[in-house]
C-alpha cells in the first residue's frame, strides 16, 4: 500500500500538512519493527488518508530567465 501511495502523495508535500507525512512515518517505522498486526495496518491506511485529502501539487517551479552572467556581479 505505502508504494502505490507514497509516489502519488509526494508532489503535495509541501503544501500538505505535516501530520499526515509524521503520523506515515511513525506507522512505517512500526511496520518495520515488526508490528504487523492489523491496527498497525489500518493506522497505515488512516494515515496515508489523512495525508491524501490534505495533498494538494505544488506549481512547478520557473528556471532563471535573466540574462546577466552571475559571474559578472552586480
Amino acid at each position: 500500500m505505502l508504494a502505490t501511495w507514497w509516489e502519488r502523495l509526494l508532489p503535495g508535500i509541501a503544501a500538505g500538512a505535516t501530520h499526515g507525512v509524521i503520523r506515515t512515518g511513525h506507522v512505517v517505522r512500526a511496520l518495520l519493527a515488526g508490528a504487523d498486526d492489523q491496527p498497525a495496518v489500518d493506522e497505515l491506511g488512516h494515515a496515508l488518508a489523512f495525508r491524501a485529502a490534505r495533498s494538494r501539487p505544488v506549481p512547478a517551479a520557473a528556471g532563471p530567465a535573466g540574462g546577466l552572467d552571475p559571474l559578472r556581479g552586480a
